[in-house]
């Protein structure tokens, strides 16, 4: 009968990855009690995890009704309205909860990560710099910042933020995929090699690293980052982890073929990612695959000089 104990076993079962029963134990709490917010807040928290957004919303809209000053409320709800698309209103609560909680890191980070995606920049910057010295031990600050930087071109600063989040999680496999992608922008192949491997052995069902490890492989001008049998397994990865759907996953195995000397797969495997692009509307990636194509109807493997066909960890 002690509700704030279910509750709060709720919660260590949550973390144990036990979801039905510890959905089990803070139903029991608000029956036992259903006007202490901790156990809606315990049980909304749960059903974010699941996926289960609309009911954990109802449970954060009870809480904020028995506690209109809770800002893990506000800062949870926020969460699950950004798991719905709903960023408009996600950003409200995050501001709400830093209004009522100025030094909320995780909502500092979450407000930053929703205001970047609605391509403000420049608002995002300053909230993910704040996480982060409110937090500089959490390896996810370093990596909100790093992203932000990444997207912004701020290549030595997004190193410098994702090396920091390798080093305090070094098994984050988003922030070995970034870090890659952020020393390949500097032209630092070398160092960026190693963390799209680790991030494949960290997370092989991801087909992000594998493709922009076999675009390495495949199309550099420097025949010791080449190997056409490694482009090709990879790639041929990347496309089946993501069900042959992605246009630049099948243009990155047109030119691991090339790379292979397979020019009439190279040809076809051109052909469909072109087509595909076509038809999701990407006029720019269709002609940039269309002009790789050509490479391969006259027998010759594609180099790359300026563009990157990389994908980001975000």
């Amino acid at each position: 009968g002690y509700a704030r104990a279910h509750s709060n076993l709720g919660v260590a079962l949550m973390a144990q990855g036990k979801q039905e029963e510890a959905i089990r134990h803070c139903e029991h709490a608000i029956r036992i009690d259903p006007t202490l917010p901790k156990s809606h807040l315990n049980l909304g928290f749960v059903l974010d995890q699941q996926g289960k957004w609309s009911e954990a919303i109802s449970h954060f809209r009870e809480v904020l009704r028995l506690d209109p000053r809770n800002a893990d409320a506000l800062f949870n709800r926020g969460n699950a309205l950004m798991a719905q698309g709903r960023q408009g209103e996600a950003i409200a609560h995050y501001q709400e909860a830093l209004r009522l909680d100025p030094q909320h890191a995780e909502a500092h980070g979450n407000l930053g990560v929703a205001l970047m995606e609605q391509g403000k920049p420049h608002e995002a910057i300053i909230h993910l710099r704040k996480e982060v010295r409110i937090d500089p031990g959490s390896a996810r600050a370093h990596y909100n910042l790093g992203i932000g930087l990444l997207k912004q071109g701020k290549l030595d600063e997004a190193v410098a933020n994702l090396r920091e989040a390798v080093r305090l999680n070094p098994e984050y496999p988003e922030a070995h995929l970034s870090l890659a992608l952020a020393l390949a922008g500097q032209g630092i192949l070398v160092k960026a090699i190693p963390h799209y491997q680790e991030a494949i052995r960290l997370k092989p069902d991801d087909p992000r690293p594998y493709n922009n490890l076999a675009w390495i492989r495949a199309t550099h001008p420097d025949p010791g980052f080449r190997s056409g049998a490694e482009a090709v397994r990879l790639a041929e990865r990347a496309c089946e982890l993501s069900g042959h759907r992605d246009p630049n996953l099948l243009d990155t195995l047109a030119a691991a073929y090339a790379e292979a000397g397979r020019f009439p797969e190279a040809v076809a495997t051109a052909q469909k990612a072109a087509e595909m692009a076509l038809a999701a509307g990407w006029k720019e990636t269709a002609l940039e695959i269309e002009k790789q194509l050509q490479h391969f109807k006259e027998g010759r493997p594609y180099r790359e000089v300026q563009r990157t066909r990389a994908q980001d960890g975000s």
